[in-house]
């Protein structure tokens, strides 16, 4: 576990003669691919470069780095600061020149273990969608719940049905945002007011009216992080999958305002609570 390790090493530097410890370092919960995401890593980093480090001590080269790439970079960075790396499980320095062709391909072979692993979750998710089974996992969706499974409509449900009834109505964001305010709305989950940018996500979402579609867009790139358009992928609609918050009618409603003002935006209109009757109208020849 994490805390054995910390004590382990910890031990190791009290008791090594001429050793202080500096600080541990640690991204528990965060990917080991792309180290500009990782805070404990960064902040390693900074410390080696204001000379604050001189000896670094990693249980093996899959905590370092799962990015062979950045793995190489970094670790010829901290050579340069005059920095060792030490890789215990691998018996590897960086400072030994005759084990980095060793260190390399052992780089390679932990971003390889990552990508495995990657794949392999992404074949259980694409299993699951193909049952109907996704979970909300760590994302959470304004006015639902998940009760084993299945999402079922909470406290906050009211909020998305003002949302819908004030949009379908004629009102734009702004002036729901407003209304939301004056009404005292507030997620119970963040304890705020759900903003006029994220309304049109409020308001295309089918989750609102008991439909689901899992997987809607591509996978992301283990690397990058980024969605691959190049890989295909199956997207699979689920209709009366759970108890809707609004009725298909002020669903379709909505929607087709949403479509009028995405024709709109294609012609260059751009309508707010303060446009005049006859913005989009009347044109000056």
């Amino acid at each position: 576990s994490f805390e054995t390790q910390q004590r382990y090493y910890t031990d190791l530097i009290n008791h090594t003669a001429g050793w202080q410890p500096v600080k541990v370092y640690a991204d528990e919960g965060f990917s080991g691919v792309l180290a500009e995401k990782r805070p404990g890593f960064m902040a390693m980093m900074a410390d080696a470069r204001g000379n604050l480090i001189d000896i670094i001590l990693v249980k093996s080269i899959s905590r370092f780095a799962r990015n062979a790439k950045e793995a190489q970079r970094y670790v010829h960075e901290l050579k340069g600061l005059g920095v060792e790396v030490r890789f215990e499980r691998e018996g590897i320095s960086s400072m030994d020149g005759s084990a980095e062709m060793a260190f390399s391909m052992l780089a390679v072979a932990a971003q390889e273990e990552s990508r495995s692993i990657s794949e392999n979750m992404k074949w259980s998710l694409r299993k699951h969608a193909e049952q109907g089974i996704r979970h909300l996992g760590s994302n959470r969706i304004l006015g639902y719940n998940e009760v084993d499974g299945v999402l079922v409509p909470n406290q906050d449900a009211w909020i998305v049905r003002v949302i819908f009834e004030d949009y379908a109505a004629g009102l734009y964001p702004m002036e729901i945002q407003r209304h939301l305010e004056d009404l005292g709305a507030a997620n119970s989950t963040t304890k705020r007011i759900p903003g006029s940018g994220n309304m049109r996500k409020v308001l295309s979402n089918e989750v609102y009216v008991g439909d689901r579609m899992i997987q809607k867009g591509p996978v992301r790139d283990l690397i990058t992080k980024q969605p691959d358009f190049s890989k295909p992928y199956t997207s699979y609609y689920l209709t009366d999958d759970h108890e809707p918050i609004v009725d298909r009618q002020l669903f379709e409603q909505v929607k087709a305002r949403l479509a009028w003002v995405d024709q709109e935006r294609k012609a260059g209109i751009y309508r707010t609570s303060q446009s005049h009757y006859l913005y989009g109208l009347v044109y000056c020849s």
